[in-house]
């Protein structure tokens, strides 16, 4: 049996056939937001799960703080320390200061600490130390010392000269030599904003004030641990590789692992405008990056737009961190003048359990000096851990990748993987189709013994965000286009304004007829026509790139002549060439193709030409099922080969020759007739278009004489929403987190009409200005920048153009642009779905105060429909998080009635739909509908005859269930 599936955007299409018998046929949606969908179109670079992961990661961190200052608080209270006032900056540093020689009191005493606990800076940095490079910023630095006074803050100038975090620590813990404590040092400088230091600078100053203020014992060993202690990070797991099982993971100091590294983050650096859309990067580039790199320097977005010829890197983009890290091994040894055997040196390193016996192997082995000798003793190589890859694996991928490909396809040219955990800005769609189709491939080979499969996936699917963002710029300037020729083109054919866009493009100018300027009026006769420059049946390419203006007495003569052969004959060749220059790139292929260059590989070449479509083919390949031994079950056994990939080029030749296109895009059976096209082809059929030019044949004998499926009444199965999981700490919610980060609970204190006090809890949000809804509007918690908001929006007449307008040009508040805005939300409409003590455990609902995540808790869950022995229906609908309380609460999952979900299929005068919704007066839409536009209310006489569907991932319908009389009724049919 033959597979033969078709993966569209939104749904996958597929046909199982014998022979020339079609077995069984079906669709599965796939379950993607229309928020993510629009943004995949849009070429958008990064998924919303690293969004989501950042503005958790923000929280945790928030919370933990929090959590540090709360405890802080609470024992000095418990030892009598408090202060009820407040101080400036510039007291609390005196004090901090006057601790250092004079005794405090309690109150005083109390500022203080609560002072120190608010930074304590970076316990440790990568590529500390590098003191030529500290001695060079620094120079630079002092030369700008007048601009840093008149900026107010030293660190804030210099973040944006030097990127790099580590040199600014550095810099100004050189500083703060001069000081006797970091509060001293704070004084002489108009502001505290964004400086760093390191731990061990604020460790002591609080040992110096701790030691004049006579504290000690338990109090003071306490107040140090609640102030500085960190939990150390947990020790890695030497763990076995993914792709060699019986190999352990290589230890991340390696050489060997570091040069993996480097080559796998150099290959990942993608750079992006201020459109969003990707640079092209040379692969000379990357090299020269990978040699920087190798030699211990760190390299920067900055440093790489330098080398590319871009002046200023402020309006660029890059996903790969603030920097990437250099060989920080390979550096040191540079820098002592050790020049040796590296990955030799490094073993003995490593290996080695005592300092005495290492020193004399260095000595006698490398020849090494007591200066580097003790340099590379007190080196520590442990504290990097280990990497993700064995030894063997990465001598297998390192050599592809050296080559300029990216980890991902040397991960699937070695081991045949699709791996999207080693794939830079991983995006959530592609995965998505692809573990849709790979659950409906392994449920499709349980039933059917299927021996081939074939496969073709939507052109989107195909590109990356560069060409994804392309498309949909181009798809912008054609209706731009078409918007400023409407006066030309009004009441013409789609075939005249074809003609009119070749016109335009050639300026009037047909190739054949260099020295002919066309007038617009005789371009809408039919003394012209479009023509194929290399002809259909000689290379199989319709293309827009392969299309040029003719007059159709030459079009005539032309027969199967590519353009350059035939200008030739018509002795313009010279002229024909000159004319050709004016052209765009991909169309001068065509036009300067000989039909002795004829590809005979045109349509084979764009096989698996791309790395996603090579992911596709890995799903159910090599699986050729046969029976095991005495059982009777399926096994799988390797035959070496991948799915067949069957290229759109020939599929949409044929969705028009067949007179299979009646099904507009945005109806999933569009998918389902492009998978029947697959079933009629195979390998044999794309290498006969290969070389159609020499082919006699006719073609159509080539193809099973598959009978035509009834496309109207496919099977479909629709994806369910998973609401709630089980965990250790009983139910809770499966659905999309709150999008922003949430900053806490607050509560507003008012009196109402009878003058009593009464509470309303919201929480605090932080908004992007280009993402304020209305509401939102209303709800910015700051008056006066609400004031300057809505007056923004009333100036450009609607709410729409005022946010544009506050993208484009933002408004100023205290003379800084306003860019996101804190905006307060309704405490009902979000729930903490964790919770934690301050230090990242989390435990069961309620136990601590500080929430991690938030779900939206007024999403509905349920409409349950009940009638009563009168035949009265009732309607009542539970949210989401009433549903999770019950489960909680141990009241039975089913009940009485009828429940209906978001998603689920049914059943209204024979006519199948899917809610869109839970609610009382919910909205569906048709099955086979890709939009979202909302095609049906149910009215209240159809209630009453509503039918709820169950149907398997193969589209077969298992049972129906109505509501007769308050009794459930299945039917099983």
């Amino acid at each position: 049996m033959q597979l033969s599936t078709f993966i569209g955007l939104r749904a996958i299409a597929w046909i199982i056939t014998k022979g020339n018998e079609v077995i069984q046929y079906g669709i599965k949606r796939v379950n993607i937001s229309f928020d993510h969908y629009y943004e995949y179109i849009a070429g958008q670079p990064v998924s919303k799960r690293i969004n989501r992961r950042m503005k958790k990661q923000m929280r945790r961190h928030l919370w933990r703080r929090r959590s540090r200052r709360k405890n802080l608080m609470n024992t000095l209270n418990k030892h009598g320390y408090s202060c009820d006032g407040e101080m400036s900056r510039d007291e609390l540093l005196q004090l901090r200061v006057k601790g250092l020689d004079k005794a405090l009191t309690k109150e005083e005493l109390y500022m203080v600490l609560m002072s120190l606990q608010q930074k304590r800076g970076y316990k440790r940095l990568r590529g500390a130390g590098n003191e030529d490079k500290i001695k060079s910023y620094s120079e630079e630095i002092l030369k700008h010392n007048e601009k840093i006074e008149a900026k107010g803050s030293a660190d804030a100038y210099m973040a944006k000269l030097f990127p790099n975090t580590t040199i600014r620590v550095e810099y100004n813990e050189q500083q703060l030599k001069k000081y006797r404590s970091i509060g001293e040092y704070l004084l002489t400088l108009s502001t505290s904003k964004d400086l760093i230091f390191n731990r061990s600078s604020y460790e002591k100053e609080f040992n110096a004030i701790m030691d004049n203020q006579g504290l000690k014992g338990s109090l003071r060993d306490k107040l140090f641990s609640i102030i500085y202690t960190q939990r150390p990070l947990k020790k890695s797991k030497i763990s076995n590789c993914d792709y060699e099982p019986n190999r352990k993971v290589i230890h991340a100091s390696s050489p060997m692992y570091q040069e993996f590294r480097i080559w796998r983050d150099v290959m990942n650096i993608a750079l992006y405008d201020g459109n969003k859309t990707e640079l092209d990067i040379p692969f000379d580039f990357r090299v020269k990056w990978v040699q920087k790199l190798m030699k211990g320097s760190n390299l920067t977005k900055s440093a790489c737009c330098k080398d590319l010829g871009i002046k200023s890197s402020k309006e660029y983009t890059w996903y790969s961190g603030s920097v990437i890290a250099g060989n920080a091994y390979f550096g040191f040894l540079l820098k002592l003048d050790i020049f040796c055997d590296y990955q030799q040196l490094w073993e003995d390193l490593y290996s080695a359990t005592d300092d005495d016996k290492l020193s004399t192997i260095l000595r006698i082995k490398y020849g090494l000096s007591d200066m580097q000798v003790n340099e590379l003793l007190d080196m520590d190589l442990h504290t990097l851990g280990y990497g993700d890859f064995s030894a063997k694996a990465i001598r297998k991928l390192l050599p592809i990748m050296q080559t300029g490909k990216k980890l991902k396809e040397a991960i699937l040219e070695v081991y045949g993987v699709v791996d999207f955990k080693n794939v830079a800005l991983r995006n959530v769609i592609l995965e998505q189709h692809y573990h849709s189709y790979e659950a409906l491939v392994d449920r499709l080979k349980k039933d059917y013994a299927i021996e081939e499969v074939k496969f073709e996936i939507d052109h989107l699917l195909k590109l990356g965000n560069k060409g994804r963002k392309e498309l949909a710029k181009n798809k912008r300037k054609d209706e731009k286009w078409l918007k400023e020729n409407a006066a030309v083109l009004a009441g013409k054919s789609s075939y005249d304004i074809l003609k009119y866009k070749l016109w335009v493009e050639s300026d009037g100018v047909s190739p054949y007829e260099p020295e002919k300027k066309i007038s617009l009026k005789e371009l809408f006769t039919k003394e012209y026509n479009i023509d194929h420059i290399v002809a259909k049946s000689t290379l199989f390419e319709t293309g827009y790139q392969n299309m040029v203006l003719a007059p159709l007495v030459l079009n005539e003569k032309k027969d199967r002549m590519t353009g350059l052969d035939f200008a030739k004959s018509l002795g313009v060749e010279t002229k024909y060439e000159a004319v050709v220059e004016k052209f765009p790139e991909g169309k001068k292929q065509f036009l300067k193709m000989a039909g002795s260059d004829l590809p005979t590989n045109w349509i084979s070449k764009r096989q698996n030409s791309d790395y996603n479509t090579k992911c596709f083919a890995t799903v159910g390949s090599d699986l050729s099922p046969t029976l095991s031994k005495g059982e009777g079950e399926k096994t799988k056994t390797q035959n070496g080969k991948l799915a067949t990939n069957i290229p759109g080029k020939l599929i949409n030749k044929f969705m028009n020759d067949w007179k299979l296109n009646s099904y507009k895009e945005d109806d999933a059976r569009y998918y389902l007739c492009k998978a029947f096209i697959i079933a009629n082809f195979s390998q044999n059929t794309v290498h006969y278009f290969d070389n159609i030019a020499s082919q006699k044949s006719d073609y159509y004998k080539l193809f099973p004489d598959l009978p035509l499926i009834d496309f109207s009444n496919a099977p479909i199965f629709i994806p369910r929403v998973k609401f709630t999981r089980k965990t250790k700490f009983g139910y809770t919610p499966r659905f999309a987190l709150h999008g922003e980060s949430v900053y806490g609970e607050r509560v507003e204190k008012s009196r109402n009409a009878k003058g009593e006090w009464v509470e309303k809890k919201y929480y605090k949000i932080r908004q992007g200005v280009g993402k304020l809804s209305a509401n939102m509007v209303d709800n910015i918690m700051a008056g006066n920048i609400k004031r300057l908001v809505e007056q923004r929006i009333a100036k450009m007449g609607s709410h729409e153009e005022g946010i544009m307008s506050m993208v484009d040009d933002p408004i100023l508040f205290n003379g800084k642009p306003v860019k996101s805005v804190s905006v307060r939300v309704n405490a009902q409409s979000i729930y903490p779905l964790h919770s934690t003590d301050g230090r990242g455990n989390t435990t069961s609902k309620g136990v601590h105060e500080r929430k991690i995540d938030f779900v939206f808790s007024d999403k509905n869950h349920s409409v349950k429909l009940l009638m009563d022995e009168k035949g009265k229906l009732s309607k009542s609908v539970k949210t989401l998080m009433q549903h999770v309380d019950n489960l909680n609460d141990g009241y039975p999952f089913h009940s009485s009635g009828m429940d209906l979900h978001e998603r689920d299929m049914v059943k209204i005068d024979e006519k199948v739909y899917f809610l869109v919704g839970a609610g009382e007066v919910p909205m569906v839409r048709e099955i086979y509908a890709l939009t979202a536009t909302n095609s049906h209310t149910i009215k209240s006489a159809e209630w009453a005859k509503l039918k709820k569907l169950y149907v398997n991932q193969l589209g077969e319908v298992l049972g129906e269930l109505t509501i007769d009389n308050g009794q459930l009724t299945i039917d099983n049919g």
